[in-house]
């Protein structure tokens, strides 16, 4: 017993200093902050804690912008004519394909192309709304006028005529041509009506030019693209030409169009008359009949002709009987055109009926009457081929 006494004592110790220690916590509480340790004060923190997480501001929840999905625009086949100076890349890039695409689609083995071929190209592009317009540039231009002008932007100018602007270190200059993709056709002479029933709107004037004279400022009037062919081949035909005469350019159209005695065209800005080059002095300053022998030079004659006929936008020339077996006779001699070549360009000496370029046409024996394509109707026409 005396072993076992200790041991018993110690125990009851234990008890009632714990039995005095509960009592004393419930009579005198301890305040919320100190009952951390407690099962009661952890669940006053944890309220503590949640009161104080409410307090916070709450930060705005970023939300997603779910991102629109795009109408995948499905390729289609679409028919493309080549226009005069275009080439593969210009096209390929207009349309987003590949040249490599091109030359596949349309079995073309070389980058040689001519104007009035059609060419199919699957592509999602469209170019709806716009019309391709050939600029030429004039003094005091920039790419900024241009582009307001035509109601696009000097980027995309930039980017169309890539080609043109890295021969000239990407500066203009008078008597550059641009294409153009027009939105706006303010300012732009267009053809409305037939050239024998029709009228000229925003009728552009030939400007002046060296070695060119005008006969008639007043009907020297056109739409855009007459007007350059015609800057394009008075420049080209006289370069590197010292001795080549005056050109004389005749009458083209009023500035609103509309009926021109004597003719019966002329009336829309796509008829223009133009004399041919003559060989005597005498005859250098004014009209002479080229139907009579050792007159007219068909050496540069033709080379005037041949530059227009090059633009592809050249519908018919009127030609008299007698001039068009000159330039028939140095055409085949002197530069050996083959039989096909001579039959698309003369109608000599078949005589009337073929559907060559040159027409016969009496009264055309001291000036050749051309007649280009309506530039609006592009998708219509039928350009020959070079």
């Amino acid at each position: 017993m005396r072993k076992s006494g200790p041991k018993i004592y110690r125990t009851l110790k234990f008890t009632f200093v714990l039995f005095l220690s509960l009592l004393f916590l419930t009579l005198n509480p301890l305040p919320n902050e100190g009952m951390i340790g407690t099962a009661q004060g952890s669940v006053y923190a944890f309220d503590g804690m949640q009161n104080a997480l409410a307090e916070r501001p709450k930060r705005k929840k970023r939300r997603k912008k779910k991102k629109k999905k795009r109408k995948a625009t499905r390729d289609r086949w679409i028919q493309h004519e080549i226009a005069p100076g275009e080439v593969l890349g210009s096209i390929a890039r207009n349309y987003d394909v590949t040249v490599k695409q091109l030359k596949r689609w349309n079995k073309i083995t070389d980058d040689n192309i001519y104007a009035g071929r059609k060419l199919r190209i699957k592509t999602g592009v469209t170019r709806s709304g716009k019309t391709r317009v050939e600029y030429v540039v004039q003094r005091g231009d920039s790419f900024w006028k241009i582009a307001k002008q035509y109601g696009t932007t000097v980027k995309e100018v930039k980017t169309r005529n890539r080609q043109a602007l890295r021969k000239r270190r990407g500066r203009l200059y008078p008597g550059m041509r641009l294409i153009v993709f027009a939105t706006r056709l303010e300012g732009v002479g267009i053809p409305k009506g037939k050239p024998q029933n029709g009228r000229l709107e925003n009728g552009q004037k030939m400007p002046k030019m060296k070695g060119v004279v005008i006969r008639r400022p007043r009907n020297s009037y056109g739409t855009w693209n007459t007007i350059a062919h015609l800057q394009k081949c008075f420049a080209q035909v006289q370069k590197g030409d010292r001795a080549f005469p005056p050109i004389m350019l005749g009458n083209i159209s009023r500035e609103g169009g509309g009926k021109l005695r004597p003719h019966k065209s002329h009336q829309n800005g796509l008829d223009v008359d133009i004399g041919y080059i003559p060989r005597k002095r005498s005859t250098r300053n004014g009209w002479f009949d080229a139907t009579r022998k050792g007159t007219m030079d068909a050496a540069r004659t033709w080379k005037m002709l041949k530059c227009f006929l090059d633009t592809g936008d050249v519908q018919y020339m009127f030609v008299d009987y007698p001039v068009q077996k000159q330039l028939y006779n140095y055409a085949k001699k002197r530069l050996k055109y083959s039989a096909a070549q001579l039959k698309r360009y003369f109608q000599y000496p078949r005589g009337r009926g073929s559907k060559s370029l040159l027409q016969l046409s009496k009264g055309h024996d001291d000036h050749v009457h051309i007649r280009f394509y309506d530039p609006t109707k592009r998708s219509k026409r039928q350009a020959r081929r070079r």
